[in-house]
């Protein structure tokens, strides 16, 4: 087991320093260290549409994390009737994601909080593929 007291973990990503990070569905991002999970979830994640399938799904840092502290992230946003899929970046400053970036929001909009997709991966020239 990594860690207990997670609500709906979805995605873990591991840091160079030993920090792991898990999505919760319900829209936190979580912080793991020497083996404990840390009390506060990481401020400055934007909100995402939780209902459904919908949350806070994804997280990915670059492989060069050491020199360059960003995270990518997926969620679903919108609202009941008009909800999608988005891919963020932001700085992860301690506990604080910073420079909020959104990178993509797929179009049109859906009606149902379902099949959202979100899996990210970079590839071996270093590029990102969501």
């Amino acid at each position: 087991m990594v860690a207990s007291g997670l609500e709906h973990p979805w995605s873990l990503a591991f840091l160079p320093d030993g920090r792991i990070l898990v999505t919760e569905r319900a829209g936190r991002l979580r912080v793991i260290e020497n083996g404990q999970l840390l009390a506060a979830p990481v401020e400055g994640v934007p909100d995402s549409f939780v209902r459904g399938q919908g949350g806070l799904l994804e997280v990915l840092p670059p492989p060069e994390f050491e020199q360059h502290p960003y995270l990518f992230l997926t969620q679903a946003v919108g609202e009941p009737r008009a909800n999608t899929t988005r891919l963020i970046r932001g700085r992860l400053d301690g506990n604080t994601l910073t420079e909020v970036k959104i990178l993509f929001e797929a179009t049109p909009d859906r009606t149902r909080p379902v099949h959202y997709g979100g899996r990210m991966a970079f590839l071996d020239d270093g590029t990102d593929h969501a």
